[in-house]
């Protein structure tokens, strides 16, 4: 049995035995949370099993793409030499439309050049900020206008470094 049939008929044993687990006293939560280290530990493996294709593909799809780079490197050069050249003639003179072409378009943008000045709706909160200020302050977050509450999460695993394997 090579290393990929091998973890996968573990996954597969390790989700049978976690089919038939009722959590319903201390000795089979216990039963559980051995079972679940084993998954993060099969994880683990899994994942190193599968590195070296994972690898080989990324090295592969680099070549690909550097060698996609390089073929068309010759008509980017020669769309960037004729691109401004017919702007700038249909921009004095006007142009014939050519299937395949569109004619250049008007694009809006804007500099801020007052930001006091410019109104609410368009401003944005920073959720980001206001996360981690919930996060550090908890239950003494006084923010105008926001509501805090605590979520309780699930039980999690250990990271690796944290697990004896």
């Amino acid at each position: 049995m090579n290393e990929i049939e091998q973890v996968k008929s573990e996954a597969l044993t390790i989700r049978d035995q976690a089919l038939l687990i009722k959590i319903v006293d201390k000795e089979s939560y216990e039963s559980a949370g051995t079972l679940l280290v084993a998954v993060k530990k099969l994880r683990k493996q899994i994942r190193e099993v599968f590195k070296p294709m994972k690898d080989k593909a990324s090295a592969a799809h680099k070549e690909i793409v550097a060698q996609e780079k390089k073929a068309d490197a010759e008509a980017a050069e020669t769309e960037a030499i004729l691109l401004p050249a017919m702007t700038e003639y249909d921009e004095k003179y006007g142009a014939p439309k050519i299937d395949g072409l569109r004619k250049p378009q008007d694009v809006w943008k804007f500099n801020v050049i007052n930001p006091a000045l410019i109104p609410d709706e368009f401003w944005m909160l920073d959720m980001v900020k206001i996360g981690e200020y919930v996060r550090t302050m908890q239950e003494q977050t006084k923010v105008e206008g926001i509501e805090v509450y605590c979520e309780r999460g699930g039980i999690r695993i250990e990271s690796p470094k944290q697990i004896e394997f």
